[in-house]
């Protein structure tokens, strides 16, 4: 049996996007160049529908700090910067306008955690970002700095936050991950949509490396600027 190469592989080499991809258990690990980040999970799934719908779930990572740099003041930097945790939400009386939002869950984690809208403010003053997000309407953008261990998070939500709040106490490392995810209409735009969605990412990782500037110690802005990649766990 012939193996058929998946559409969205096409679209990246055909743009000169794409460097190199490996298969996964439930999708593809993408290497790409001409982002700020160079690698991507791309997870699919059924999402129903007459036209046999997918769902497509992108995730990229972006390390600050690693496990071997940490200490205790980039401990205490961690703690600050989860307060700036993020998603997308929609409102208006058709849920066609989208905002960024902190968190919910952040006051859940720990009491004393407060929201700071610096990156929330960042994203919603971005007309070209909020206009890629009009155009292909993800169901899911989250924007949230690591917190658990291992690569398969819990499905209940009381263990979410009991194991955010474990981190917190005593975090191993300063990483962020960007998730978004949409249903793909095959047909309609799929091309587009799948090139919209790199944008989308690599607006937010831009955003991301330039708040990070602003809470890491002087001493760490030259490491920022010598590691301006995003990096992927090969564990996803």
């Amino acid at each position: 049996m012939s193996y058929k190469e998946p559409i969205i592989i096409k679209i990246l080499r055909n743009k000169g996007y794409l460097k190199n991809y490996k298969r996964i258990s439930n999708g593809y690990l993408l290497y790409v160049r001409n982002f700020n980040f160079d690698r991507v999970v791309n997870i699919k799934s059924f999402a129903g529908g007459l036209f046999a719908d997918t769902r497509d779930s992108f995730i990229t990572a972006y390390q600050i700090i690693s496990n071997k740099e940490m200490n205790i003041e980039l401990k205490e930097v961690y703690k600050k910067m989860k307060s700036l945790e993020s998603i997308l939400t929609y409102k208006g009386f058709l849920k066609n306008n989208p905002i960024f939002i902190s968190r919910p869950i952040l006051k859940k984690i720990h009491p004393n955690l407060t929201t700071n809208t610096l990156l929330v403010d960042k994203l919603n003053n971005d007309i070209e970002l909020i206009g890629l997000i009009r155009k292909i309407k993800p169901s899911l953008v989250k924007i949230v700095l690591k917190s658990l261990y291992g690569s398969e998070p819990p499905q209940d939500d009381s263990e979410v936050i009991k194991m955010e709040r474990e981190f917190l106490e005593d975090p191993s490392e300063i990483t962020w991950i960007i998730s978004l995810s949409f249903v793909n209409y095959r047909g309609w735009g799929y091309s587009q949509r799948i090139l919209d969605t790199f944008r989308i990412l690599d607006k937010i990782v831009i955003h991301l490396r330039n708040i990070t500037f602003k809470f890491l110690p002087k001493n760490y802005n030259k490491h920022m600027q010598k590691s301006n990649k995003v990096t992927l766990y090969e564990k996803y």
